[in-house]
């Protein structure tokens, strides 16, 4: 499988860890992101932490659909918002 983001697992450092956000940590140490919004944004932990899950979702999402696609079912709404999914974070359209 090609990534073209950096693959997993990330860490989330919490919000102390860049100032005014939280910092996004890859698997070798290198920062893949920072939240901003700590201290104006009460959400900003919990977007952190949904970022930090982001490569094992995505991983999810495409075992899901493979394995949807696999026992034929082809249509309805789960396949299409798997697709759907997979395709956003991979920055192409469905």
């Amino acid at each position: 499988m090609t990534y073209t983001h950096t693959p997993g697992p990330w860490k989330y450092a919490g919000s102390d860890s860049a100032g005014a956000g939280g910092l996004l940590i890859g698997p070798s140490g290198e920062p893949v992101a920072v939240v901003y919004g700590a201290s104006t944004n009460p959400c900003s932990e919990s977007n952190g932490r949904l970022l930090e899950a982001a490569p094992d979702l995505l991983q999810a999402a495409q075992l899901a659909l493979r394995f949807m696609l696999s026992a034929g079912h082809r249509q309805g709404d789960v396949p299409l918002v798997l697709r759907d999914a997979i395709a956003k974070a991979n920055g192409s359209k469905a």
